[in-house]
């Protein structure tokens, strides 16, 4: 079996995404993730790239992960708001995105997804 290199995953899953081919970037990303998975970016990139794709349930967990790498990033408590609130799950949604408020209050997107 080749090893694998998460730089030349991410290459791949970039390639991917701008041959709109998005499903196969959302793979690529969460073998990235698997491979460094103390990097709260690559769980960022993975949880956003499963959102983009409809697996809500694939990018909370991603989120999650990355929020507990990295818990003063706004941008992946807002990402998790959105991934939860897409699962219907209203009051954790609007919990992460009042986490992403509080971490920057200038995260426009999190105060109207959180009114929404």
């Amino acid at each position: 079996k080749a090893p694998c290199d998460a730089a030349l995953v991410r290459d791949h899953a970039v390639l991917m995404q701008r041959s709109g081919r998005p499903v196969e970037a959302a793979s690529a990303l969460q073998l990235r993730a698997t491979l460094t998975p103390d990097d709260p970016d690559a769980w960022l990139e993975y949880g956003r790239a499963a959102l983009r794709v409809g697996r809500a349930a694939d990018a909370a967990g991603a989120m999650r992960r990355a929020t507990s790498l990295r818990p003063n990033s706004a941008m992946s408590w807002h990402l998790l708001g959105n991934a939860l609130r897409e699962l219907g799950l209203l009051g954790d949604a609007d919990d992460a995105f009042a986490r992403a408020i509080t971490l920057d209050p200038s995260q426009a997107t999190a105060w109207v997804n959180r009114i929404a």
